[in-house]
């Protein structure tokens, strides 16, 4: 009897290529809302770079509100300097800060409207596309399958590639440009504290990972679980009449 050959061990390029395959395939559903897209991911790097100005915007008003300084005991003690800018200069400083966090929410909701609708679109031509295919099978494919695995793969797992493919797009260039301008912001107001913050971030990392990976375990699970369900709701709807016609409600309710 032959032995199984063990199985090829890919390179770390193959392994991204394999990765990201799927998404390429993917990938022509965004075609035709790639303005839209485009928009959105423009937002999202505009969120990016205001996000990590507001700790420069922050310090600048601490410096021109505290300008001058006070020592400990004249602060002890109520004895305010009275140097420093002029109120009405003040003012204008700390008007900054509103003013950055509304443009900075102006565009996290762009962002999040032009992808949220880049991907109710997707999923509806991802689930055209599904039923269209499911259309043109033979009727031997429809004996052989379940029709609540039908309506699952219709239903979830479209949504499951959309939420993927539109929520992937957009996280892998807001998110990493955010940590970018941060990290850089950080280093000009105090590269001691960033290199301390650096050395920790990827002690950090590790309880992300792990529970990562439970989560995208916990993920495929609820699939599964999902098509069951929609199977078992499909088959009780369907034949109501013959677990009525025999009692078979509870024995219904007990696969469910």
């Amino acid at each position: 009897m032959p032995k199984p050959k063990n199985p090829k061990k890919l390179t770390f390029a193959e392994l991204l290529l394999a990765v990201w395959k799927p998404y390429c395939d993917l990938s022509i559903f965004l075609k035709p809302y790639r303005l839209r897209l485009i928009l959105g991911l423009l937002a999202g790097v505009g969120f990016a770079a205001v996000n990590g100005c507001l700790p420069l915007v922050i310090q600048k008003v601490g410096g021109s509100v505290f300008k001058g300084g006070m020592s400990q005991s004249q602060l002890m003690s109520g004895a305010f300097q009275q140097e420093g800018p002029g109120i009405e200069k003040v003012l204008w400083i700390c008007l900054l800060v509103p003013v950055i966090m509304l443009v900075r929410s102006l565009l996290s909701y762009a962002n999040t409207y032009c992808l949220t609708w880049v991907s109710l679109k997707v999923l509806r031509d991802i689930r055209r596309k599904v039923f269209g295919h499911l259309m043109e099978q033979s009727l031997d494919f429809f004996n052989r399958s379940q029709s609540g695995r039908l309506l699952s793969r219709v239903l979830n797992d479209t949504r499951v590639a959309q939420e993927a493919l539109v929520g992937i797009i957009g996280d892998i260039i807001k998110e990493p440009l955010t940590v970018i301008a941060m990290v850089v912001v950080v280093m000009r107001i105090d590269w001691k504290f960033s290199f301390v913050t650096l050395f920790l971030f990827p002690v950090c990392l590790v309880p992300i990972i792990v529970y990562g990976r439970k989560v995208r375990k916990a993920g495929k699970a609820e699939e599964n679980e999902a098509g069951i369900m929609a199977v078992i709701l499909q088959e009780s709807f369907a034949g109501i009449r013959v677990i009525k016609s025999f009692a078979r409600e509870k024995f219904q309710l007990a696969l469910f």
